[in-house]
């Protein structure tokens, strides 16, 4: 598909409801607590991390690891969560409602990435389709990680097959030109 990032995130996107199932399939490797696999990946995790959600954040955090990026809007399961400290974060707030991704949130995940300072993008909303942008604008040297509800964590290295197929799959959001 031949669109440009920049295109990409000029709109405001919305979930359709028949995508819901979908997007429950993990998109990388599927990393459950308590597995050899788990610990290899926490005790010497990859170059560069960036960490969607609050529990794949702070699991991180209380290793010692900290990521490039953070993105997190500090509920996990309906639940309050603290991330302890903010260590040397700058901390950036945006918004992004449920079940959306918001021009506004994508230009300010690329903005984090592009930085030179670790970046904690704290979201009032939801954050969990922000995993979208984030595998779209890395690079393939970049670990992705985000939860995956009630089985753990997915690492994701963004190949171009994936950043494609997320591609054909935001094309079946409802969209519209953000202003």
């Amino acid at each position: 598909m031949n669109i440009s990032l920049n295109e990409l995130s000029s709109y405001d996107y919305f979930l359709p409801t028949q995508l819901r199932k979908e997007l429950k399939e993990p998109v990388g490797e599927l990393l459950r607590p308590g597995t050899q696999r788990y610990q290899e990946i926490l005790n010497t995790p990859p170059k560069c991390i960036i960490c969607v959600g609050d529990i794949v954040s702070k699991t991180f955090l209380e290793k010692g690891v900290l990521p490039k990026l953070m993105i997190t809007d500090g509920i996990t399961k309906r639940e309050k969560i603290s991330l302890l400290k903010t260590y040397n974060f700058e901390k950036r707030i945006i918004e992004n409602p449920a079940a959306t991704i918001t021009s506004k949130a994508w230009i300010a995940i690329r903005e984090a990435m592009h930085s030179e300072k670790r970046i904690h993008l704290f979201v009032e909303g939801e954050e969990d389709l922000l995993t979208i942008p984030v595998i779209l604008e890395a690079d393939k040297n970049k670990a992705i990680f985000y939860g995956q509800p009630n089985e753990g964590m997915v690492m994701v290295f963004p190949s171009e097959e994936l950043k494609e197929r997320l591609i054909k799959l935001l094309m079946q959001f409802e969209r519209r030109r953000a202003l």
